[in-house]
């Protein structure tokens, strides 16, 4: 996108961005869609090119309103913007976005590497909630050329459709588990048939107790900044709705001694842990992954500079004392623990199904999670409910995505850990 607006700026002498939003109570939308909308005028003239000006102007408020304005828009209300590096076509506070900036660093360059996750382009045949289902999806392609409808009638072309996969059937992989979004975990039949295995990433997991740090590089869609997740393993690369970035905390590197046994080494900027260690020598590379974990969930810090994070890799402050450390390294600990812990249950909330235990309709009320008319979790905030991680509502989602299975016992006890997440990291 950064690139797109370079190039829009070197060939246009104008450009006139009319901001009608149309997301959020009380701010209608002009057209009937879900998306917010804005009007922009690129202007070319015969002039000699120079630097290309950019004017801004938005509008909330009911559709009339809206419309009332763009029938008699007087364009002396665009207010010429001046453009940071990031050459995003909005208005901002310059001096806030300093201050965001000033003595941080951002993940891109944090991380020595770091990559989108895995890219099935097949999720309906290689991944399920359920490893016997997945087992059985892959078992009736091999042996019968059996396809998901979603696959067998979709788009077809080099890296996607039947064509590919029927080529690539008697690949044979394995199952395993992998983050296919915040809090669900989801089994993945690891072979050719996967289009994006991502091994440069999944050789990491070797290490023992390795760690991976997921985020963007930008952030299109209409929640707050909320894009950061720590995992055991490496990810779906739409695991933020989007292209998903996900960095290792160690690297493995081979043992020419005992091929068996790799090595590890660190996957952090030495220059930017030195500004670390310099405050402490005993701060170790897990410490700085908990701090700048502590800072990126601190919804102070992230409201504050939402606008900022969501427009380029997020950037976290330098601590300017060992005290600033300590306190969002300790926050962060905190939460990564819950977040990686996959056993833990809820012991507020209580499953109720007496008649019927199937997914059907999900819906919130009055403190209860019901998954069908009658059935339900209780004891849950509606805060808990609208909870996100990024695009991703877990509550909601989990449910959703298993919609018209039935709950056993194991289910039960997955879905009370995703609420025991969820109640620690609201």
């Amino acid at each position: 996108m950064k690139t797109m607006r370079e190039s829009l700026l070197g060939s246009f002498n104008e450009i006139f961005v009319l901001n009608l939003h149309g997301v959020g109570s009380g701010d209608e939308n002009v057209f009937n869609i879900k998306q917010p909308v804005s009007i922009t005028f690129f202007v070319k003239t015969k002039a000699v090119k120079e630097e290309c000006k950019v004017y801004y102007q938005e509008v909330s408020g009911d559709r009339q309103s809206k419309l009332n304005l763009l029938s008699n828009f007087d364009i002396s209300l665009f207010k010429e913007i001046y453009l940071n590096k990031d050459i995003l076509f909005l208005k901002e506070d310059g001096n806030l976005r300093l201050e965001y900036e000033k003595n941080s660093f951002d993940l891109d360059e944090f991380f020595s590497f770091h990559s989108h996750g895995i890219q099935t382009n097949a999720d309906d045949l290689v991944t399920d909630t359920d490893r016997n289902n997945l087992l059985t999806k892959i078992t009736d392609f091999q042996t019968k050329g059996w396809l998901p409808e979603k696959i067998e009638n979709g788009v077809e072309s080099e890296h996607t459709g039947k064509i590919r996969l029927r080529a690539l059937k008697n690949k044979n992989g394995i199952v395993k588990s992998f983050p296919y979004r915040p809090f669900d975990t989801r089994f993945i039949y690891d072979s050719a048939m996967v289009h994006r295995r991502k091994k440069e990433l999944t050789q990491h997991e070797q290490v023992k107790e390795n760690l991976y740090l997921s985020f963007k590089a930008s952030v299109a869609d209409k929640s707050n900044f909320s894009h950061i997740l720590i995992t055991k393993s490496t990810i779906d690369t739409n695991f933020f709705s989007g292209a998903t970035h996900t960095a290792p905390l160690y690297l493995s590197a081979p043992n020419v001694i005992d091929p068996s046994a790799p090595q590890f080494k660190s996957n952090l900027n030495t220059t930017i842990t030195a500004k670390f260690t310099s405050l402490d020598s005993s701060i170790t590379d897990l410490d700085i992954v908990d701090y700048i974990y502590g800072v990126l969930n601190d919804k102070a810090y992230t409201t504050k500079y939402n606008q900022f994070l969501k427009s380029n890799y997020p950037r976290v402050p330098y601590p300017q004392s060992i005290d600033t450390f300590i306190q969002y390294k300790d926050a962060g600990s905190k939460l990564r623990v819950i977040h990686l812990d996959d056993t833990t249950q809820d012991t507020t909330s209580t499953y109720n199904a007496t008649t019927n235990n199937k997914i059907e309709k999900i819906f919130f009320d009055t403190d209860k999670v019901y998954f069908n008319k009658t059935s339900y979790f209780d004891n849950i905030s509606q805060a808990m409910f609208d909870f996100k991680i990024g695009a991703s509502q877990p509550l909601k989602n989990w449910l959703e995505s298993r919609k018209d299975d039935t709950f056993d016992q194991t289910m039960i006890e997955q879905y009370l850990n995703v609420i025991y997440k969820v109640r620690h990291s609201c």
